[in-house]
């Protein structure tokens, strides 16, 4: 149980958090639903999903959303990259714009993606973040293209359909043959524009729902998917993990958020490593649920 600083208005608020349930794949189902057993159980005030709920179908998204269905206090969701997974010739941006938001309501979620919400004079923001590739490993010295593709150099090395992403004027080294991993929203995500310009629409957004919420709350609570601080990463010295540290969050979200006062807890998912970076009035916290292992978090506010 974590407690943050009292302010003169004493406000006791409970907030059950979790991330990543993944209820589209087999072995993750079990742990999501023990998760929401517990959660229902537990009960609280305020119950946040960080993303990652399901895959591509509609139906895992909506069925796990259901397992909360009995939880009695607000409930808030962001969506993850998973969410925006999507079948050839669909697109990811229509989906977390218009169907994820329709199932959210169904199952009675609030989705702060697209709106945030005051509970108890207590702001909640957020969204799904993304990344601008600013968490890579420079010391790499992979050209941006590969990111871009979000496939490895030595995998392009191999696969006839990366043959565009060679250039023979590159120095590629010879130990780029050994970064094979590929990052697989590259397969399943299909948005209307690139990476970084994803991430300029989410801090626009960002940006305005603080301003407003912040106006008419006394505290804020920020949720994310993607990790918006650096110091979050975990680089292993392992070149195939430290590739795919690119495609965990950006830095400009921290930037943001940085800058608002009653901001006292920022929430995240997608690594599936908890960690913890406290800060004089802001704490930023991953969640850590793996698939196998779900986490439940439980905030006083």
């Amino acid at each position: 149980m974590t407690h943050f600083g009292a302010s003169d208005t004493i406000i006791i608020m409970r907030i059950l958090a979790s991330s990543d349930l993944h209820y589209n794949i087999k072995r993750s189902k079990e742990p999501a639903e023990e998760l929401a057993r517990k959660t229902v159980l537990r009960g609280g005030d305020v119950l946040i999903l960080a993303g990652d709920i399901a895959g591509i179908g509609p139906e895992h998204f909506l069925g796990c959303l259901e397992l909360f269905s009995k939880f009695k206090g607000e409930k808030f969701l962001v969506a993850g990259n998973h969410d925006l997974w999507v079948r050839p010739g669909q697109c990811s941006f229509e989906k977390w714009s218009k169907h994820l938001p329709r199932l959210a309501k169904e199952a009675g979620f609030w989705m702060l993606d697209h709106q945030p919400k005051i509970v108890d004079h207590i702001g909640f923001v957020g969204n799904i973040g993304w990344y601008d590739y600013s968490f890579r490993d420079e010391g790499l010295k992979i050209p941006m293209r590969f990111y871009e593709a979000k496939v490895g150099p030595g995998r392009a090395l191999r696969l006839s359909e990366y043959q565009h992403l060679l250039d023979p004027t590159d120095q590629l080294l010879p130990e780029h043959r050994d970064i094979t991993t590929s990052w697989r929203d590259g397969q399943y995500v299909n948005l209307p524009m690139s990476d970084k310009e994803f991430v300029e629409h989410l801090i626009e957004k960002l940006q305005t729902d603080l301003i407003g919420v912040s106006r008419n709350c006394e505290k804020m609570v920020a949720v994310f998917h993607h990790l918006p601080c650096r110091k979050l990463i975990w680089y292993r010295q392992n070149s195939n993990w430290d590739f795919a540290a690119a495609f965990l969050g950006s830095q400009r979200f921290r930037e943001v958020l940085d800058n608002h006062p009653t901001l006292c807890l920022c929430l995240s998912g997608h690594n599936h490593r908890a960690n913890v970076i406290k800060g004089e009035v802001l704490d930023y916290i991953t969640i850590g649920s793996t698939y196998d292992e779900k986490v439940l978090l439980e905030f006083e506010l």
